[in-house]
């Protein structure tokens, strides 16, 4: 349902559509993890109160609307037509009365090439989840490929992708050309715990470490050794 959902947006981009997604899970660190997990790359709004579904006479999950441009609920699952082809049909009216834009940028395509150099791809960056990268085609098909199997300059341009989504970009004023070919040993205070990995960034005190799959691992800056932080100094002075 997802990649379908991907798709429609990279399909209608720049044309009058948008997707909206509303998530009534217990926590809202649920829905946010959500987003990230699955790599959504449309608007989602966390209804705790349950106002936005009783608004809308939701009794049952999944539920879909699809809603025209003047506002009116034309279509609601389980629909009678084919939800492509209802989408289409709105989306030909609303330009057909003059209706333009949309409110999704189309999704930057590049030349991703895997680690070995022989292997070459034409896609978006799409997310990151448990080790693997989204990729998505013109076309709409999405592909995991796992982060070790990318090439260096393909690892860091998803990086500083990834630090942008997270609203971490602020922490370089240009895209970062992180050592994810040299990572490092960080010790605790103690001496008796360490993470092997490459230094990102720090964010509310925390040390941010990605491993060697790309996941995240976040460390109080105020724990690690004095050798760790000084792999950090050493770090941000290469960066200037």
């Amino acid at each position: 349902m997802y990649d379908h959902e991907r798709s429609l947006v990279n399909k209608y981009s720049g044309r009058p559509f948008v997707l909206l997604g509303i998530n009534n899970d217990e926590e809202a660190d649920i829905a946010q993890e959500a987003v990230k997990t699955n790599n959504l790359n449309w608007r989602s709004w966390y209804d705790g109160s349950g106002s936005i579904a009783k608004a809308f006479s939701i009794v049952g999950y999944p539920t879909i609307l699809l809603v025209d441009h003047h506002g009116v609920i034309r279509y609601r699952s389980p629909f009678q037509v084919d939800l492509d082809d209802a989408i289409a049909e709105l989306v030909k009216e609303a330009e057909g009365e003059g209706v333009t834009g949309g409110a999704e940028p189309k999704p930057k395509l590049r030349e991703f090439v895997d680690s070995t150099g022989e292997h070459k791809t034409v896609a978006s960056y799409a997310g990151y989840a448990d080790g693997n990268v989204a990729l998505e085609t013109e076309e709409g098909k999405t592909a995991q490929v796992p982060w070790s199997r990318l090439s260096l300059e393909d690892q860091r341009y998803v990086a500083n992708q990834r630090l942008k989504a997270a609203d971490l970009g602020r922490i370089a004023k240009e895209e970062i050309a992180f050592p994810f070919d040299n990572p490092q040993q960080f010790w605790d205070e103690s001496g008796q715990h360490s993470i092997t990995g490459t230094y990102i960034t720090l964010d509310n005190r925390q040390a941010i470490i990605w491993q060697e799959d790309g996941s995240e691992v976040r460390v109080s800056y105020s724990k690690l050794s004095d050798e760790a932080k000084e792999l950090i100094k050493k770090e941000l002075k290469k960066r200037k």
